[in-house]
């Protein structure tokens, strides 16, 4: 048995493993079909092509795949034909779809997280945070949680959060060339509905007519600086090249693209979608988009670990009773060690060129639904690279999750 064989199991197996129960078949055999065809790829264009298929099929739900899938395609034509060299080459929409599936999979049978993460939906979705108008006209509950379930709820967070992890990952591919990441945002806005995003402005986004974005973050309890952490980067590079988080300006970079999405609907607007309705509403944008966007901003933020410590009160802030989805987020993004993409040719100054094929290695994650433990097995082998990818895991679970006693390395 592999990770991949445990996925396959549970898309064909489990109708809510991506839906809340009331949903119509058709949507759930498209799933089935899409994901499943997804994960028995062979080739690099098959898992290109699917994986796009399948960010197009999730982001539609919401209705908002025009304007989030054009920057997985912006940041895809960076990635393979930019500056990346091929030594450090990884596909981001075949990684996100996995840390997507995975999430699911750690969900559904992993007992002691999908209780914290229930918690944490039940006692953020409160109901007095939907507009009177529109608990008047659907009724008091009706949209307390997204979808109208806490499973909905989870499953609209965790879509969203997922499958957008890394979309600010071109800070850390164009390092500091700051032309560069301007190029990817004028690719994006060339082909989204949006106008031209300057570089800039994402550092500015505001949350509300009295915040920024970066200082709602700072109110969060985390007990993290991240004005500190940002000014720090920038004055101290990572590695010496790498002058912005990708986290942070992921999260920024996302809530940025919905907020202009949101403020092109009227507020308390309903729109019909498929077999049920879109909810537009500010309540949506300054609670569950907000709290999404928080998630992406945390999950890279211990790479730079010198800057990290200087700038928490507590180094575990991956805690999954206080941060469950970006812990989630953490921990899935950690594991999905399998589908990895090789650059087998590379052409003039190491770029990327051609004749890219994925490594078959695949690594096994099973889940005592008993004792609530992870097992992650085909990382202690003679391989060294797979070695120190065992280490580096376990060296971040201990130091920065809370709990941190739930993984086991099979031997």
């Amino acid at each position: 048995m592999n990770i991949i064989k445990r996925l396959l199991h549970e898309i064909e197996n489990k109708p809510t493993f991506a839906f809340k129960e009331e949903t119509e078949d058709y949507l759930i055999n498209n799933f089935k079909n899409l994901f499943i065809s997804f994960l028995k790829s062979k080739t690099y264009n098959e898992f290109i092509d699917r994986a796009s298929n399948c960010y197009k099929f999730i982001f539609k739900t919401h209705g908002k795949g025009t304007f989030l899938a054009p920057a997985m395609d912006s940041l895809r034509t960076v990635e393979l034909y930019d500056k990346i060299e091929y030594a450090e080459f990884r596909e981001k929409l075949i990684h996100q779809v996995n840390v997507f599936l995975l999430g699911l999979y750690i969900f559904h049978n992993c007992k002691w997280i999908r209780d914290s993460i229930k918690y944490i939906v039940r006692k953020d979705s409160k109901s007095d945070r939907v507009p009177a108008k529109l608990r008047a006209r659907l009724g008091q509950d009706k949209f307390r949680y997204s979808g109208g379930t806490v499973l909905g709820e989870f499953l609209f967070r965790w879509r969203i959060t997922s499958l957008c992890h890394d979309i600010g990952a071109i800070t850390s591919m164009e390092e500091l060339e700051l032309s560069k990441i301007q190029k990817f945002l004028d690719h994006y806005s060339a082909i989204s509905p949006l106008n031209r995003i300057r570089f800039e402005k994402i550092w500015d986004v505001r949350y509300n007519s009295n915040k920024t974005l970066v200082e709602e973050f700072n109110n969060q309890d985390t007990e993290f600086d991240f004005t500190g952490y940002i000014k720090f980067q920038t004055q101290n590079p990572f590695k010496g090249k790498v002058q912005y988080n990708h986290g942070i300006f992921g999260g920024l970079l996302l809530y940025y693209i919905i907020k202009q999405l949101y403020e092109r609907k009227e507020n308390l607007s309903i729109e019909s979608h498929g077999s049920g309705s879109i909810f537009w509403t500010h309540t949506t944008l300054y609670h569950q988009i907000r709290d999404i966007c928080f998630s992406i901003a945390l999950h890279d933020l211990d790479s730079y670990e010198e800057n990290f410590l200087l700038h928490t009160k507590n180094p575990r802030i991956y805690n999954f009773y206080q941060n469950p989805f970006a812990s989630l987020l953490k921990l899935s993004d950690l594991l999905q060690e399998w589908h990895k993409p090789i650059a087998q040719e590379v052409g003039q100054d190491n770029k990327i060129q051609n004749n890219v094929k994925i490594d078959p290695e695949v690594i096994d994650i099973s889940i005592n639904k008993k004792t609530g433990k992870i097992t992650v097995d085909g990382l202690n082998n003679t391989n060294e690279k797979l070695k120190e990818i065992k280490e580096m895991i376990q060296y971040k679970i201990d130091k920065f999750f809370y709990p941190n006693d739930f993984i086991i390395f099979k031997e």
